[in-house]
C-alpha cells in the first residue's frame, strides 16, 4: 500500500476528461497533480511524527505561482510542462533531505515537475491538444495520498505550503 506526496492541480474539463480516460490511476482516485515524492512511506507505516515533519518542511516554503503549458511526451506518457520548476525542486530537495530513502520515482528518472495526462507508450498516445492559454495555478497546499488494500487512493493528510490557509 503506497503513498505519495503531491500538489493537486485543477485542470480544464477537456484535459481532465482526457486524463481520466488515459491515466489508469485516475480511475482509482489519484487526482491531477504534480508529484513531490512517489513512492513514499507505505501507508500503514506513516506516523504522526511524519505528519508533523512534512508539515514543518512545507511550512518553511512559501506558497508559489506556477503555470502549466504545452503537452510534452516521454516514451510512455504525455504530460503538461510546469514552469517555473525551481520552487517544486526546492520542495522536493527539502523533503528528500528529511527522507533520504524516498527519492522521486525511486531515482529511476531525474525529477521533472509535470502533470501526466496520458500513461501510454508514445505510439499509442492520443492526440491531446495544448491548452489554449497557459494555465496559471498557485501551490498553496499538498496532499499525502494513500492507497488501500483494493488499490484505491484517497487523501490522508492535507498540508499548507508556506502556512497558506492559516
Amino acid at each position: 500500500m503506497d503513498s505519495a506526496l503531491v500538489i493537486p492541480v485543477s485542470l480544464p474539463a477537456r484535459l481532465e476528461r482526457e486524463r481520466r480516460r488515459h491515466v489508469p490511476s485516475a480511475a482509482l482516485g489519484v487526482p491531477a497533480h504534480v508529484t513531490l515524492l512517489y513512492p513514499f512511506i507505505a501507508s500503514p507505516d506513516l506516523a504522526d511524527h511524519d505528519r508533523r515533519q512534512i508539515a514543518g518542511i512545507l511550512d518553511e516554503h512559501p506558497a508559489f505561482d506556477y503555470r502549466l503549458g504545452r503537452v510534452r511526451a516521454w516514451p510512455t506518457a504525455l504530460y503538461l510542462e510546469v514552469q517555473p520548476e525551481e520552487a517544486f525542486v526546492r520542495l522536493v530537495n527539502a523533503l528528500v533531505s528529511a527522507y533520504p530513502a524516498w527519492v522521486p520515482y525511486g531515482g529511476a528518472f531525474p525529477y521533472v515537475p509535470h502533470v501526466t495526462v496520458a500513461d501510454l507508450p508514445a505510439a499509442e498516445s492520443p492526440r491531446i491538444a495544448d491548452p489554449r492559454h497557459y494555465l496559471h495555478r498557485r501551490a498553496e497546499h499538498a496532499n499525502l495520498i494513500v492507497q488501500d488494500d483494493a488499490g484505491r487512493w484517497r487523501t490522508r493528510w492535507r498540508f499548507a505550503v508556506g502556512g497558506s490557509g492559516r
